[in-house]
């Protein structure tokens, strides 16, 4: 699987559908979650891309989420990032549970592992010992790795073959549920696990194949899907390929009044200091779930939504008081056909 996921990297580098972002050129950001979920990419801008040091307009976030630990980093543009920090703790995690690892140059760079999570990444100019001694100290570490640009050189070239499979799909901003993908192709071809690998193989290059030729038709339409800076960022796949399931919002988003509705209720969520945790669309309507320190602003929401007129019903089904003291409500909409 390692010669796998370094082949495809080095394809979507070559074709330039993912870009290499150097830790100089982009902020890292670690956060550890509450329980085990699984966020969308539209959850993800949502909820963190506010926290970028870039303007909202010129941002992008790539992710990796793994457990608990959520690994966010901005770049300028709205290109797929490999981050250089990636490549570097997935090879550095299987030497070390912890170490501070710094790359001399110009300008150095870090990463810092932590009981085999990468909790930090930044770059500085002439990185003291007492720098050093300092980060020691907070994170309490014993192991300090200093590379010279030609051992860094080496030990980046080695680092490809590290990358998770499911590292790729998150960079590609790609939501696959596994274990469903797995039953329905064994289900189905009743081969051995060699010829499911290859199966795999040929529907992955497949897409790839269709974002390679249809690049500039996405960017148009997640352009036009945009609203508020990156709130909704998804492009939809008719492929007939039902092996592959893509968690985006819904087919119905390729229709542009629906487009429109998903977008009012996110810009309504932001106006009134909410936040958005959940959200899917079905043929004719919206189940989404929010958070607020003030439930008693709901009904003002409501009626926001039903002055955008995309809207016949919408209704709160339930709501709980988390230990946090936020509350959570999970609502429904019904679209308005047109």
């Amino acid at each position: 699987m390692n010669g796998l996921t370094e082949s495809l990297i080095n394809y979507l580098l070559k074709k330039n559908i993912v870009k290499f972002s150097k830790i100089e050129e982009s902020f890292f950001l670690y956060k550890r979650l509450e329980k085990k979920v699984r966020l969308s990419s539209e959850i993800i801008q949502i909820n963190y891309l506010k926290e970028s040091p870039y303007t909202m307009s010129e941002s992008s976030i790539s992710s990796i989420l793994v457990d608990k630990n959520l690994y966010l980093w901005f770049t300028r543009g709205e290109e797929r990032a490999l981050p250089e920090a990636l490549l570097l703790y997935r090879s550095l995690e299987l030497k070390y549970n912890s170490v501070f690892c710094i790359i001399r140059g110009d300008v150095d760079k870090t990463v810092l592992i932590k009981d085999k999570v990468l909790v930090s990444s930044f770059s500085k100019k002439n990185i003291s010992k007492v720098d050093i001694h300092l980060i020691k100290e907070e994170y309490r570490i014993a192991d300090v790795l200093i590379l010279e640009h030609k051992e860094y050189e080496e030990l980046l070239e080695s680092s490809y073959k590290n990358l998770k499979f499911s590292d790729v799909f998150d960079i590609l901003k790609i939501q696959i549920d596994f274990k469903q993908t797995w039953t329905k192709l064994v289900t189905w071809l009743a081969l051995p696990l060699l010829v499911t690998s290859v199966t795999l193989v040929l529907a992955l290059g497949a897409y790839l194949y269709y974002l390679d030729d249809n690049k500039t038709d996405l960017h148009g339409l997640y352009k036009k899907s945009r609203v508020l800076s990156n709130d909704i960022k998804t492009s939809i796949d008719n492929s007939e390929n039902e092996n592959m399931q893509y968690n985006l919002l819904a087919d119905e988003l390729k229709y542009h009044e629906k487009t429109l509705a998903i977008s009012n209720i996110i810009r309504v969520t932001q106006e009134m200091n909410m936040s958005m945790h959940y959200i899917k669309v079905y043929a004719n309507k919206v189940d989404f779930v929010l958070r607020t320190d003030n439930q008693e602003l709901i009904p003002v929401y409501i009626k926001k939504l039903f002055a955008s007129q995309y809207f016949l019903d919408v209704k709160n089904i339930s709501s709980f008081k988390r230990q946090d003291k936020q509350a959570q409500i999970t609502m429904i909409a019904v679209l308005r056909e047109k």
